[in-house]
């Protein structure tokens, strides 16, 4: 065999290698992070950690402190055979706008059973006061509070959502643990 069939054969080789190579797939990744060119949402902190939440006006950071449950001596209006949980929550606005809304309608605890129901409560630590904590956040302003939940026979809270503004797009999710 002459140096240049040689040349020819191993060049041919070569050829046919890469392309079974190619069609294999070999540049290409299978790892999660990059299919669909997206990546996967984290996970939502346990309560107890902060979040930076965008508000349309201005920007927040939320914290769960804890979550009681069973809420006892709250005088939480319940139906028959449910129990109260109290949602702890801090939101500190760090932008430049007034935060200006309602507890009941950004704070939303998911329970074993579905979404539960905010509560009115008539006393102690999570007692329902006339003017919301979250009403009027000025800018560099901390406010804290406790929104009663109803929560069916049976289920146990498993998260605490916050809404800003009612804007689900927006919110943010801590994971209640046992």
């Amino acid at each position: 065999m002459t140096g240049r069939k040689r040349h020819g054969i191993a060049a041919l080789a070569l050829i046919l290698l890469s392309a079974m190579l190619a069609s294999c797939g070999g540049s290409g990744s299978s790892s999660p992070s990059t299919r669909g060119g997206s990546t996967p949402p984290p996970s939502p902190p346990s309560v107890g950690r902060s979040q930076r939440i965008q508000a349309h006006d201005t920007a927040l950071v939320v914290a769960v402190s804890h979550v009681d449950f069973p809420l006892r001596g709250s005088g939480a209006l319940l139906s028959p055979g449910d129990r109260a949980a109290g949602v702890n929550i801090a939101v500190r606005n760090v932008g430049q706008g007034v935060y200006d809304r309602s507890s009941e309608g950004d704070v939303h605890l998911r329970t074993s059973a579905g979404e539960a129901e905010p509560s009115f409560a008539s006393q102690g630590s999570c007692a329902t006061s006339e003017i919301d904590f979250l009403k009027e956040v000025e800018p560099g302003e901390t406010r804290s509070g406790c929104v009663a939940f109803d929560v069916t026979r049976g289920a146990r809270p498993v998260a605490v959502r916050f809404e800003p503004e009612g804007r689900a797009a927006q919110g943010r999710s801590w994971i209640v643990k046992r």
